[in-house]
């Protein structure tokens, strides 16, 4: 994720459109993706999502400048002004973590335990705490 101002100017240059002030967008291609939202009331805060081979991604996001090379090769002809909000966002802005999908629960997972056949009618099921951190 980064961030980038998204109003009339820049720390690397002007972002001419409106989209991203005081607005909330995303954009998918069907492989990758960016959600953009105000940060303040002059900088523009982006996210892009995009698979990658985990060992190549590790090494990209170790290196901000093939990072932001490997963005603009995917984004750099979208939509304006998405172009011009990535190529304005300074290096130093500029940050990548690998993330990882996970199978869905099953829900049977999530359902309050059930006595097992050790247990008399009269004893309660042990409680049993199941967390699943979702995000992005």
């Amino acid at each position: 994720s980064s961030s980038s101002n998204g109003k009339e100017k820049t720390v690397a240059g002007t972002v001419a459109s409106s989209l991203p002030q005081r607005r909330i967008f995303e954009t998918v291609d069907g492989v990758t993706r960016i959600y953009a939202m105000p940060f303040t009331a002059d900088i523009t805060m982006w996210q892009l999502s995009f698979p990658y081979a985990e060992e190549a991604a590790r090494a990209l996001v170790k290196d901000p400048a093939a990072l932001k090379e490997e963005i603009l090769q995917r984004c750099g002809d979208w939509h304006a002004p998405l172009p011009a909000m990535l190529r304005s966002t300074p290096l130093d802005c500029m940050s990548g973590y690998p993330v990882y999908d996970r199978d869905p629960l099953d829900p049977a997972v999530l359902r309050k335990p059930q006595a097992t056949a050790t247990q008399t009618a009269s004893e309660q099921p042990k409680p049993q705490r199941r967390v699943t951190v979702i995000g992005d």
